[in-house]
C-alpha cells in the first residue's frame, strides 16, 4: 500500500480524543465522530489504513455497523473498502496485530466486508508459510491466520476453505519458516475443537517433529485425546484415554518450566482418577495443584493481551477448577462410615454428582456435556447410596423433607437412580395433576418450546400444574441466559481482570479458586438480571421493574432471586441465609465450603447508585470477614431514577479494597451493582451526549 500523510485534522481529532477519553473509552476505541465524522473520515481511510492507526479505522466502522446507526451509506462502503484493502496491504506487523485484535470485536464488520475480508486475510496467510518469507510477512500472515480461525470457530465464515488450506499444509509444513510453525498449533487445536478432521490431528503430529512448534504442539495432541475421551460412553475407553492424556501432559511438564496449562489438565485427571477410586487425599491434594496452576497460569499471563479465540480455553480451565472443588468437598463424605452432618454429606456428592452430569464441552459452536465424567464420577456417587442402606434412607428423608433437596430435579435424579440399581421391579410412575397449562398459550412459555417439541411441550405441561409451568420455564430460561454468556469475551474480560486484582490478596492460595468460582456465579446472575423480561421471569423478578403500583422492592427480593440462583448451580448445598453471629451481626448469604466461608451482603439504593455512592456499604461486607478468608461480595439493588437507561453491566461490577488498619489483610469486596427499578426498552430516553470525558472511581 502506498502510504499517504495522515491529513492535519484527522490526526488532531485521534490526538484530542485520546487526550480526553477516560480509560473505558479508551478501551472501546474512537467513534466516526470522534475523528472528525464519516465523510471526513471516508476521504482520508486508505490513509489511516496504512498507518499505525489502522485500528482506529477498525473501531469506527465497527460502531458505525450498527443497526440504528444513520451514517451515510455512500461513505461508509468507502471506509469498508479502504480496511479491506488495509488488511491485504499494510505493512506494519505490531498495528496490523493491533488491527485484528480490534476486528474480531466487531463481527457485524466482518460479515459486511464478507469476501473482501475473507480475500485478503486468506492471501496474507498464505504468503507467511512461503519457505523465503522475511519475518514482516511471517508475522502478518499469522497475525492473518489468527483472524480466520476466530471468524471460522464462531461462524461469521464458512470451514470448508481454512480446512483445505490447513490440509495443504501438510505437503509443504516442513519448509514453513520457524516463526509460522511456532504460531501454528494452538490455532490447529482451537479448530480442532471445532471440526474434528484428521487432517488437523496429523499436522500437530507433524508439528510435535518440529523442534520450533514441539511443546505446543503435544499439549495440543494431549487436549485432542482429552476431548476425544470425554466423548466415549464407556468405563474402559474414557479410563485408558484419560491415562493417555496424562501421559502427554506430563511429558510436557517434564521437557518444559513453566507450563501451567499442562499442570492445570493433569492436575484434573488426576482429581477424577482418584476420585473413581474413593481416594480422599489424593483428590483433594489434585483440587489444590489445579486451583494453584490455573492461578498460577493467569498470573503467567496477566497483563499480556488475549485473543478473543483463546476465550473457551478460558473457560474450560475454569470448568475444570469448578469440578474439581466439587470432587475435593465430596471426597471425604464418599469414604465416611457415619456422616455427622447429613445435609452436608448429601450437598457436597449432590453437587459433584451435577458437575459430572453437566460438565460443559464445547464441539462445533454449542456446549454439550460431556458423556465421559459423568461415567467416570457419576456411578462413584450413585454407589455410595446403592451400597449402603443407611445412606440412602437418609437421601430420602433429605428429598422428602428438606426444601433445599425436595425441589431440586439432580436430587431426584440420583435418587431415581440409585433406587433403580436396587430395586427388583418398578411399578408405572404416577400421573402428575393435570393444568390449564396457563390457558395454552405457548407463546409464554418460550424456553420450554426451545427444549421440547411442541406437541411434547404441550402434552408434558398438561401434565403440570400452572405454578410447576412456570417454575419450569424460569428454571430453563436461566439457564440459556448462563449458556448465552459463555463465550462472551467481554464478560470473560471482566472476569479475567477481576481475577488479576484478587490474585494479589494474600488470601488468594488459600480460597481464590472457589472464591472465583462464586464470583463467576455472580457475574452470570447478573447478566440474566439484565436479559430476563418482566414477562419471562414473573414474580419471582418483578423486583427488576418498575412496578405499576409504585411499590419499592425490598432487599429480600434480590436476596432470594440470588439464593434461588446460586442453589440451582455451583454453591447448592452450602449455602446458608439470614446467618446470626456473624461478626456480631446478621448475615444475609452465607457460602460455607470446608474451611472458610465467603459473606454477601445484600443492599437497595434508591438515591445515590454511584460507585462513591455505594463506597459506604463495603464496610459492612467487610465487617463479616474478619474471622475468615478476605473476600466477599456486596451485591446492591439499584433502585435510582433510570430514565435514560441502566448503566451497562461492564460498569456494574468492581472491586472495592477495604482496609481498618494497616496491620490487617485487605479486604478484597467485588461489588455487584443490580439494575433495578428499569423501564422497558421502548421507554428510554437517548442520553444526552457527552462532550466532556467523565472519570469513572475506581
Amino acid at each position: 500500500m502506498q502510504q499517504a500523510a495522515i491529513p492535519e485534522e484527522i490526526a488532531a481529532a485521534i490526538q484530542t480524543w485520546a487526550a480526553n477519553a477516560d480509560e473505558r473509552r479508551f478501551t472501546d476505541g474512537p467513534t466516526l465522530a470522534d475523528l472528525g465524522g464519516t465523510t471526513t473520515v471516508a476521504e482520508s481511510s486508505a490513509a489511516i489504513a496504512a498507518s499505525p492507526w489502522f485500528l482506529y479505522l477498525i473501531d469506527a466502522a465497527g460502531k458505525a455497523g450498527d443497526p440504528s446507526d444513520s451514517t451515510a451509506g455512500d461513505d461508509l462502503q468507502r471506509i469498508d473498502t479502504a480496511i479491506a484493502d488495509g488488511f491485504k496491504t499494510h505493512e506494519r506487523p505490531t498495528s496490523y496485530a493491533s488491527a485484528v485484535g480490534r476486528l474480531l470485536h466487531y463481527p457485524r464488520l466482518a460479515k459486511r466486508l464478507d469476501r473482501r475480508l475473507e480475500r485478503a486475510l486468506f492471501a496474507r496467510a498464505e504468503d507467511a508459510f512461503a519457505p523465503a518469507a522475511p519475518a514482516r510477512a511471517v508475522a502478518i500472515g499469522a497475525s492473518a491466520l489468527e483472524a480466520l480461525v476466530h471468524l471460522i470457530t464462531t461462524r461469521v465464515y464458512k470451514q470448508h476453505r481454512l480446512l483445505t488450506f490447513f490440509g495443504d499444509l501438510l505437503e509443504t509444513i516442513d519448509t514453513a519458516p520457524g516463526e509460522f510453525k511456532r504460531r501454528l498449533p494452538r490455532l490447529v487445536g482451537i479448530l480442532h475443537e471445532h471440526f474434528a478432521e484428521n487432517d488437523l490431528i496429523t499436522l500437530l503430529q507433524q508439528l510435535a517433529r518440529d523442534p520450533a512448534a514441539d511443546h505446543d504442539a503435544g499439549f495440543e495432541l494431549a487436549l485432542a485425546d482429552l476431548r476425544l475421551t470425554l466423548d466415549a460412553e464407556d468405563f474402559p475407553t474414557v479410563f485408558d484415554g484419560l491415562t493417555r492424556a496424562r501421559r502427554g501432559f506430563a511429558a510436557l511438564t517434564t521437557a518444559q518450566e513453566q507450563r501451567h496449562d499442562a499442570e492445570a489438565y493433569a492436575a484434573a485427571i488426576d482429581a477424577i482418577v482418584a476420585f473413581n477410586r474413593g481416594d480422599v487425599a489424593p483428590v483433594q491434594e489434585a483440587s489444590t495443584r489445579l486451583g494453584q496452576a490455573v492461578s498460577q497460569h493467569a498470573a503467567w499471563l496477566a497483563g499480556c493481551y488475549s485473543p478473543p479465540w483463546m476465550t473457551n480455553r478460558r473457560e474450560e480451565e475454569h470448568a475444570w477448577q469448578r469440578l474439581s472443588v466439587f470432587l475435593a468437598a465430596a471426597a471425604e463424605p464418599l469414604s465416611d462410615d457415619a456422616w455427622y452432618r447429613v445435609d452436608e454429606a448429601i450437598g457436597a456428592l449432590l453437587d459433584a454428582y451435577r458437575a459430572s452430569r453437566t460438565f460443559p464441552r464445547r464441539f462445533g459452536g454449542d456446549d454439550i456435556s460431556s458423556a465421559g465424567v459423568e461415567e467416570l464420577i457419576a456411578p462413584v456417587i450413585e454407589a455410595t447410596f446403592a451400597d449402603n442402606a443407611r445412606n440412602l434412607s437418609l437421601l430420602d428423608r433429605a428429598l422428602a423433607e428438606d426444601p433445599r433437596f425436595r425441589q431440586d430435579a439432580v436430587a431426584r435424579q440420583l435418587s431415581e437412580a440409585v433406587h433403580a440399581a436396587v430395586a427388583t421391579a418398578h411399578g408405572p410412575p404416577t400421573g402428575a395433576p393435570r393444568g390449564d397449562v396457563l390457558g395454552k398459550d405457548l407463546r409464554r412459555v418460550p424456553a420450554i418450546l426451545r427444549h421440547f417439541r411442541a406437541d411434547h411441550a404441550l402434552a408434558l405441561l398438561d401434565r403440570l400444574s400452572p405454578e410447576l409451568v412456570q417454575e419450569l420455564e424460569n428454571k430453563l430460561y436461566d439457564a440459556k441466559i448462563a449458556r448465552a454468556e459463555t463465550g462472551n469475551p467481554k464478560v470473560e474480560a471482566l472476569l479475567d481482570g477481576l481475577e488479576r486484582h484478587l490474585a494479589t490478596s494474600p488470601d488468594w492460595s488459600l480460597a481464590g479458586g472457589p472464591f472465583m468460582v462464586l464470583v463467576r456465579q455472580t457475574v452470570r446472575f447478573l447478566m440474566r438480571c439484565y436479559n430476563i423480561t418482566a414477562r419471562t421471569g414473573g414474580a419471582r423478578t418483578a423486583y427488576l421493574h418498575v412496578a405499576a403500583t409504585g411499590d419499592i422492592p425490598k432487599e429480600c427480593a434480590l436476596q432470594s432471586d440470588y439464593l434461588d440462583w446460586l442453589k440451582d448451580d455451583a454453591f447448592y448445598n452450602a449455602i446458608r441465609a439470614e446467618v446470626h453471629d456473624i461478626a456480631g451481626g446478621r448475615a444475609d448469604v452465607v457460602v460455607e465450603l470446608p474451611g472458610m466461608s465467603f459473606y454477601v451482603e445484600c443492599k437497595r439504593e434508591e438515591t445515590n447508585a454511584s460507585r462513591d455512592g455505594l463506597h459506604r456499604y463495603a464496610g459492612q461486607a467487610r465487617a463479616y470477614s474478619v474471622t475468615n478468608v478476605a473476600f466477599g461480595i456486596l451485591l446492591v439493588l439499584d433502585l435510582t431514577k433510570h430514565r435514560t437507561g441502566v448503566p451497562d453491566l461492564f460498569s456494574s461490577v468492581w472491586l472495592e479494597s477495604v482496609q481498618v488498619n494497616a496491620e490487617e489483610t485487605p479486604r478484597q469486596i467485588v461489588v455487584v451493582r443490580v439494575p433495578g427499578n428499569r423501564p422497558d426498552p421502548s421507554a428510554t430516553r437517548t442520553p444526552a451526549r457527552i462532550s466532556d470525558a467523565a472519570g469513572v472511581p475506581q
